[in-house]
C-alpha cells in the first residue's frame, strides 16, 4: 500500500533575501490546519486581492511557525523557543515576518485546493 504524505508535514522556508548565501536562515513550518485557519480574517482589497489582518498574521506565525536556524543578530545567534510562540514572533522584524507568513499561508491555501480535488 502507498503511504500518504500528512499534509500538516513541516519543511523549511528559505527567504529570498537570503537564497545562494552559504548558511542561508531558514524558517521550519507548516500550513495551518482546517481548524486553525478558521481564526483567520481576511478581505479584500480595492485590486481584488486577498489581504490578512495584522492578528491573523499573529495567527498564522502561532500555529505555522515552528522553527529557524541561523538566525539572531551581529553579535549572537537566536535560538527558538518552542512552546513560546509569542516571543519568537517578537524576534522577527516585520520585513521577514512578512515574508514567513505569506509562505505559511501559500501553503495552506495549496492544502485546502489539494484536499478539495
Amino acid at each position: 500500500m502507498l503511504k500518504a504524505l500528512n499534509p500538516l508535514t513541516p519543511d523549511w522556508f528559505t527567504p529570498k533575501a537570503e537564497e545562494g548565501k552559504d548558511n542561508p536562515t531558514r524558517f521550519r513550518i507548516r500550513p495551518l490546519s482546517g481548524v486553525e485557519s478558521m481564526d483567520l480574517e481576511l478581505y479584500k482589497d480595492v485590486e481584488g486581492n486577498t489581504r490578512i489582518t495584522g492578528r491573523s498574521a499573529r495567527t498564522i506565525l502561532r500555529h505555522g511557525l515552528i522553527g529557524w536556524e541561523n538566525f539572531g543578530t551581529d553579535a549572537e545567534r537566536v535560538d527558538f523557543k518552542p512552546g513560546n510562540p509569542d516571543e519568537n514572533i517578537d524576534r522577527l522584524a516585520q520585513e521577514i515576518a512578512d515574508d514567513v507568513v505569506a509562505e505559511i499561508f501559500r501553503r495552506t491555501v495549496m492544502m485546502e485546493a489539494e484536499r478539495k480535488n
